[in-house]
């Protein structure tokens, strides 16, 4: 199970729309919650007046306020018996603050909406969530826009035989047991070399207790046979690790990490 979860909020109401997916798996983990704000200094919203740019440190210091009251707003509409819930806002880069307080606070997932198109700073979410993904360092579980709220009922997790592909697991076992989902592990198999064996760790996840089904296919394409998997399934999760294989030298997502991401109707779980 979870031990705390972050969400990071821009003030649109999109960024917003990760809340109730991350409430419920904290509430079913008792897990820590924890929603932030990054203000990223380097690149601050301007204060207009007549459409011009103004530079006064006690508006700034009143917008920092009014985060912080914000951020306040949304706990207390959350807060409950059940739930352990905090407040942080953050200074700094978005994604490298995001990553350095994910570690320093032990959060062990991240939950965020992808698009973000208005609020403290129009396309926070959208601009940045791929860079939060790549250097984040602990599982993301990253919605769409009006993305389902309801408990995931199935969870397509594609392993390649790598011990890379296989660090998603624990956040697999974690969210499939708050939610009472059932598990699809898929190896798609290339034509040479024999195909990976999926039963010890489908057995992994019986012993705890998960609904898990196994699905090997001989495929020359791999990320078209995931996604149709994912359809053909009724997947409502996709998770997936970025391996080794599919990082590049430029730090940037993989191609095939890419393509899922990008190629997914569905929420993606990612690390």
């Amino acid at each position: 199970m979870f031990q705390h979860i972050l969400v990071p909020l821009d003030g649109s109401a999109l960024s917003e729309q990760a809340l109730l997916p991350a409430a419920r798996l904290a509430r079913a983990s008792r897990a820590q919650l924890t929603l932030v704000h990054v203000h990223d200094a380097a690149s601050p919203d301007p204060i207009l007046v007549e459409d011009l740019p103004v530079i006064d440190a006690d508006m700034h210091s009143l917008a920092a306020q009014h985060q912080r009251t914000y951020l306040e707003r949304i706990a207390a509409g959350l807060r409950s018996d059940e739930l352990r819930i905090a407040t942080e806002r953050l200074e700094g880069p978005i994604a490298p603050t995001l990553r350095n307080y994910a570690h320093e606070r032990h959060v062990d997932l991240i939950v965020l909406t992808s698009h973000g198109r208005s609020g403290f700073a129009r396309f926070w979410l959208g601009s940045v969530a791929e860079r939060v993904i790549r250097c984040a360092g602990v599982p993301v579980l990253m919605l769409r826009p009006d993305s389902r709220i309801a408990p995931f009922r199935t969870i397509l997790a594609p392993l390649d035989g790598s011990e890379c592909a296989a660090a998603i697991l624990p956040a697999v076992k974690a969210v499939a047991a708050a939610d009472h989902a059932s598990v699809t592990l898929l190896h798609i198999h290339e034509q040479q070399g024999e195909p990976f064996d999926l039963n010890p760790i489908a057995q992994d996840l019986r012993y705890s207790g998960l609904q898990v089904d196994l699905r090997i296919e001989q495929q020359s394409e791999t990320v078209p046979a995931i996604l149709a998997a994912a359809t053909d399934g009724n997947a409502d999760l996709l998770a997936f690790a970025v391996t080794g294989a599919q990082r590049s030298d430029a730090g940037t997502l993989g191609h095939i990490a890419d393509k899922l991401l990008r190629g997914a109707t569905m929420p993606v779980l990612v690390m």
